[in-house]
């Protein structure tokens, strides 16, 4: 399960936009992410956001991903890329920057990621955000 951890500059982005990038990163995150070794379904993160602090300094949104290392989720570069253009298409206007990292871990957990069996390719990822984000109002 990555977790996504946001940081927000609250003067350009504000909170409503928090709750639609939450949205978006439940689809999009794992796609980029989902390989056969780290299978993933849609919402398979956990996200945090908090607006920006005197110490910080960043884009309008910084968004910090920590994924567990599978040999075949390597690199990460090219998923941080593949989540920035797919972010972009939500929020063309912001400024955005995404590190990806992938770490050795364990994860338990008393539930489990729900076994879906959908398309999670970023075009499908992309489109299942908008048809969320259509139904939700934001």
């Amino acid at each position: 399960m990555p977790l996504v951890s946001v940081v927000f500059e609250e003067a350009n982005f504000d909170r409503r936009e928090v709750q639609k990038l939450e949205v978006v990163c439940k689809e999009i995150v794992p796609a980029a992410m989902c390989t056969p070794q780290g299978r993933l379904s849609p919402g398979s993160i956990e996200f945090f956001a908090r607006p920006t602090s005197l110490m910080d300094d960043t884009h309008d949104v910084f968004i910090d991903i920590e994924a567990t290392y599978y040999a075949d989720r390597d690199p990460s570069q090219g998923r941080s890329e593949d989540i920035l253009n797919a972010l972009r298409v939500f929020f063309p206007n912001a400024s955005i920057a995404v590190w990806a990292k992938l770490v050795n871990a364990g994860y338990a957990a008393t539930t489990s990621d729900p076994d879906e069996d959908v398309d999670m390719s970023m075009a499908a990822a992309i489109e299942r955000a908008h048809v969320v984000l259509n139904n939700s109002g934001l």
